[in-house]
């Protein structure tokens, strides 16, 4: 886990994990970043009791123990040392750009050493991944390690990975210098044209911004800003969907518990691999202090709020008939769907 110290020094310049980000490859949006480095986000209190973070802090030990044992294994290794432990690397030419080293281990062999770069992940990239003791990783995964092997002068990286199955595996990345030199080239350039020089990114670079950081943003109390009536109108419809959906499904399930009377598990009476059960589980109690949130609420136009309704309507008629034979939709309705539609089209 980083220290206050760390974070503040990270605002100076691109680390390795953000390095996917600035790149338009990562998880996190440039903009995100940006918003980060200047200050203007408000810092995560709930990032340490997020699971995914728990769960990375308190098996990071051992993941670096197992990369180790792993290294131990390779012809001619007499040793290892873990070293380094959330040390943090500046790039030998570049200070703009850093990164902070789960563990470097050095292997001891007969005649010569190496240091490997390790990079714990345990499941936080659920996709991406390729066969134990490949290259195989995420793009974001694959950028952190190499910027991570540029900084700190080693040549080797190892991945060592718990899976969302509890699996442990171990992927292995060599050092490419033309990669690392272009990827530290773009962050120095990203972070001197938006950093420096105070200039936002392009929001549409990259994923939106995530709904976690978004919340973040030190916002200025009363400021209205005019955005494309397009955003919100997806936004609101998306809403109303989702609203109609969830009343869909609970209509559903309490007709499917209804009608397995007293079962704990019910079969499906014209597909044999279709089934679901209704068991019992443990909710673990505990107290939810108080926090300060946002809510988006809309103002819709009285169009737009018909339409939503229309939509709303219309996956209810959906659901409700054969997946093989759905039923035909009023035809009045979809010519109102289709005159509000314009009408906002020219609103």
């Amino acid at each position: 886990m980083l220290t206050p110290e760390q974070i503040e020094q990270r605002r100076q310049s691109v680390g390795a994990s953000e390095a996917a980000s600035v790149l338009g490859i990562g998880r996190e949006a440039p903009l995100t970043v940006y918003r980060d480095k200047i200050g203007a986000l408000h810092p995560d209190e709930a990032l340490a009791r997020k699971d995914y973070v728990r769960v990375g802090n308190y098996f990071e030990e051992g993941l670096i123990r197992f990369a180790a044992d792993e290294l131990l294994t390779e012809p001619g290794a007499r040793s290892v040392q873990i070293h380094d432990r959330q040390t943090v690397f500046h790039d030998p030419d570049d200070l703009r750009v850093h990164a902070t080293a789960d563990a470097v281990v050095t292997v001891c062999g007969e005649c010569e050493s190496e240091r490997v770069y390790v990079e714990a992940k345990s499941r936080g990239f659920p996709e991406g991944w390729g066969d134990p003791g490949t290259d195989e990783v995420p793009d974001a995964v694959l950028v952190q390690a190499i910027v991570g092997m540029r900084c700190s002068g080693t040549r080797r990286a190892v991945i060592p990975l718990l899976t969302r199955g509890h699996q442990l595996h171990l992927y292995e990345l060599r050092y490419d210098s033309a990669v690392a030199e272009y990827i530290v080239a773009e962050c120095h350039r990203w972070y001197e044209r938006h950093v420096v020089a105070g200039v936002e990114p392009d929001p549409s670079i990259g994923p939106p911004p995530s709904l976690s950081s978004l919340r973040r943003v030190v916002r200025k109390a009363g400021l209205e800003v005019v955005v494309d009536g397009e955003l919100l109108r997806r936004a609101y419809v998306a809403r109303a969907l989702r609203l109609a959906s969830e009343k869909i499904e609970d209509e559903a399930v309490r007709r499917l518990i209804a009608a397995g009377l007293d079962a704990e598990s019910f079969a499906s009476s014209d597909d044999a691999d279709t089934s679901a059960t209704y068991l019992e589980h443990e909710r673990k109690g505990y107290e939810v202090k108080a926090t300060r949130y946002r809510k988006l609420h809309y103002r819709p136009s009285a169009a737009l709020a018909e339409t939503a309704e229309l939509l709303g309507t219309m996956m209810q008629e959906v659901a409700s008939g054969h997946p093989a034979d759905p039923p035909a939709l009023d035809a009045d309705l979809v010519s109102r769907l289709l005159e509000l539609r314009e009408e906002e089209d020219h609103a």
